[in-house]
């Protein structure tokens, strides 16, 4: 019985310690991000995302790493990748308590949209100074579920055919 006890207690200590470890993991690359240490946030998200690669805080956390325009990986594609991402599985997640989860780190479909729409918003900006066959090309390819892609297209055709 004293078996049994024990072995229950290590069981309840090793199921917090995992759930405490896996947010103060994720609370720990959000904070990265937010200071600018872009290094550590860089190598917590890709280790979390080889461990966890449906997790929609993940996937935030690296959509909103990658917009980030003051380091040297600023990609917006990656970024656009990832916020696809967490927004699809936002979107299939049917549990209240998870949703509740999500939303205290402030991650919802709605959050998951703004963040979209102003990586997008962002990418057309760069295409539309360069205003090149070339930058058109790489928002049209990298970007084919933006609302600007006719936007794109009408653009990209304008220069080819004038």
């Amino acid at each position: 019985m004293q078996n049994k006890i024990s072995l229950f207690t290590f069981f309840c200590f090793t199921l917090i310690f995992f759930c405490a470890e896996k947010s103060f993991t994720q609370d720990k690359i959000f904070k990265a991000i937010q200071s600018g240490d872009y290094e550590k946030a860089k190598e917590k998200l890709i280790n979390q995302l080889s461990k966890k690669p449906n997790d929609p805080l993940l996937h935030y956390d690296a959509a909103w790493f990658y917009f980030q325009e003051d380091h040297k990986d600023f990609k917006l594609d990656s970024a656009w990748h990832h916020i696809i991402k967490c927004t699809q599985f936002l979107s299939k997640i049917k549990n209240k308590k998870l949703l509740k989860k999500f939303s205290s780190r402030g991650i919802r479909e709605a959050t998951g949209t703004l963040l979209q729409n102003n990586i997008e918003r962002r990418a057309f900006e760069i295409a539309e100074n360069k205003n090149t066959m070339d930058g058109w090309e790489y928002f049209i390819k990298k970007f084919p579920e933006a609302k600007k892609q006719p936007d794109a297209l009408e653009n990209r055709n304008a220069l080819a055919f004038n």
